[in-house]
């Protein structure tokens, strides 16, 4: 339980807002707001296996004609990433960016838990403007793929 205390304390030092839900002790949700968009954030302690898992969902489901070519875009996109993956429901369209961590034995600090949380949002955050311009029918995949590869150069050269 002291590990779910520690974000809560975090959310509460950033001043943000959260819900716990009713049916889970260590599950919290809250909505984030930044430049691009707003995106509802679930934190999951999994106290028994000791993971934690945080969650940013993109704001708008994938329509069905889309689903297979966002599956590619999703999956050329987590090729580059260094730090958490985006996935799709392919039910729903629903995409969620997705970090996690087994805390077994780590000693959570408020810098780690920062990474984890700030790293995430700003994930989804930098991939919104893609993402939805792919979803809106605004670029091709095959406009993606050089747009993700010149994001893949650049990161190559930092």
């Amino acid at each position: 339980m002291k590990v779910f205390k520690q974000f809560l304390e975090y959310f509460d030092k950033q001043k943000w807002r959260y819900q716990l839900p009713e049916e889970s002790q260590n599950i919290a949700t809250f909505g984030m707001r930044t430049q691009e968009g707003t995106f509802h954030c679930i934190l999951d302690v999994d106290l028994e296996d000791k993971k934690i898992i945080f969650l940013s969902i993109y704001p708008v489901n994938v329509p069905e004609k889309l689903r297979s070519s966002m599956a590619e875009l999703i999956l050329r996109l987590n090729y580059i990433l260094f730090f958490g993956g985006f996935e799709m429901d392919f039910d729903d369209g629903e995409i969620r960016f997705k970090t996690s961590l087994i805390y077994d034995d780590l000693e959570l600090t408020e810098k780690s838990i920062d990474h984890i949380i700030k790293g995430n949002i700003k994930s989804i955050e930098t991939h919104f403007e893609l993402l939805n311009s792919f979803i809106t029918e605004k670029i091709e995949m095959e406009r993606v793929i050089e747009v993700l590869a010149e994001m893949q150069k650049d990161a190559m050269q930092q």
